[in-house]
C-alpha cells in the first residue's frame, strides 16, 4: 500500500522490506515464480544461440536478482556466459550468493554479484552485455523510461532486453477497497506502474524491435489477514502506509474486510497484470562486421 513519499524516501522503503523479506520470500513468492516461468520459456530459444558467447562482450546483466532463483536458471541456460547479478537488498543478495553457492564453484565462479540500485549502475554506463535480463524488478524503478533509455545504450550491438514487468492493473480490487476505505489516501503500489501503452511506447523509443504480450494471474487468499501477510513475506507491499498515523489502521482493515466479503468472490483475490517485454538492439551496421563476443542476428530472433 502506498502514500505519497519522495522516490529517495520511496525507494528505501522498498529496500527495507525486501530485506525484512528475504527468510520468507521463496516460500511466499508464488507469483514471481510463475513470472520466472515466463521468462524461463522465452529465454530458452535463445540458449543454443549464445554458445560462442562466452567473452565480456557476452557478458548477461541481472537486474534486481532477489534470492537467485532468476541467477539459478540463467545459469543452466547459458552454462557459457557470465552473469553480473544486481540487488539493492542486501539480505537478498546474501541469499543468492548461498543459492549459487551451493550449485558448487563452476556455477559460483560464473556469477558477480554486486549490492547496487540497478538504476545507477545504468546510469554510470560503464559496461555493456549481449542480454539484460530482471525479473518483476523494473515496476519498482523511480524512473522507468529513464532505465530503458540506459538498458538500450548498455546493450552490445544485436543484445537483447527480456524481462517481466507488473502492469498497472495489478491489485485493481485491492486499490477500489483501499480507495474506499481511506477516503483516497491509501492506494496500492501498482498504481504508479506503467500500463501497456505507456511500457511499448518507451520500448519503441530505444528499441529496434519490441515484443509485449499481457498474462493475468490470480491468487486468493483465506481473509485479508493472509492477503496482507503475503504482502509482507514477499517485501512486495509498496512504499508508506503500514500502522502509522495516517497510514492503515485497525479501522481500515475491518471496513476493508467487510468490503471484501461482499464481492463476488466472498474475500480477497488478488489479481496481477504481468507484462513479458523482449526488446532488441539494433544489430551491427555493416553485416559480417561482429566483434568477438557479440550477438549475431541469430541471437535477437531475426
Amino acid at each position: 500500500m502506498v502514500t505519497d513519499a519522495s522516490p529517495a524516501a520511496a525507494k528505501r522503503e522498498i529496500a527495507r522490506r525486501f530485506n525484512r523479506a528475504a527468510p520468507t520470500y521463496d516460500r511466499h513468492a508464488e507469483i514471481q515464480r510463475r513470472t520466472l516461468d515466463l521468462l524461463v520459456k522465452r529465454l530458452a530459444p535463445l540458449a543454443p544461440l549464445a554458445i560462442e558467447l562466452p567473452t565480456a562482450a557476452g557478458r548477461i546483466l541481472e537486474l534486481g536478482c532477489g534470492t537467485g532463483a532468476c541467477t539459478e536458471q540463467l545459469l543452466r541456460l547459458f552454462p557459457h556466459s557470465r552473469l553480473l547479478s544486481l540487488d539493492f537488498a542486501p539480505a537478498m543478495l546474501e541469499r543468492a550468493r548461498s543459492r549459487i553457492a551451493g550449485g558448487g564453484p563452476a556455477a559460483a565462479g560464473r556469477v558477480d554479484f554486486l549490492c547496487c540500485d540497478a538504476e545507477d549502475f545504468l546510469a554510470a554506463g560503464r559496461e555493456r552485455f549481449a542480454l539484460v535480463t530482471a525479473n518483476a524488478t523494473l515496476q519498482w524503478f523511480a524512473d522507468p523510461a529513464a532505465a530503458l533509455r540506459r538498458i538500450g545504450a548498455a546493450l552490445a550491438p544485436g543484445g537483447i532486453l527480456l524481462t517481466t514487468i507488473f502492469g498497472r492493473e495489478s491489485l485493481a480490487d485491492l486499490d477500489q477497497g483501499l480507495a474506499l476505505v481511506s477516503g483516497g489516501r491509501l492506494r496500492v503500489a501498482s498504481r504508479n506502474f506503467p500500463d501497456g501503452e505507456q511500457l511499448r511506447a518507451m520500448l519503441a523509443a530505444h528499441f529496434a524491435r519490441v515484443e509485449l504480450t499481457t498474462h493475468r494471474f490470480t491468487l486468493p487468499f483465506s481473509d485479508l489477514a493472509d492477503l496482507l501477510r503475503h504482502f509482507r513475506f514477499t517485501g512486495t507491499g509498496g512504499t508508506g502506509g503500514g500502522g502509522a498515523a495516517g497510514g492503515f489502521g485497525r479501522r481500515h482493515f475491518r471496513e476493508l474486510e467487510a468490503w471484501f466479503q461482499g464481492q463476488p468472490a466472498g474475500g480477497p483475490v488478488a489479481e496481477f497484470e504481468v507484462f513479458l517485454v523482449y526488446a532488441a538492439a539494433p544489430p551491427p551496421r555493416r553485416p559480417g562486421n561482429r566483434s568477438p563476443g557479440v550477438p549475431n542476428d541469430r541471437f535477437n530472433g531475426t
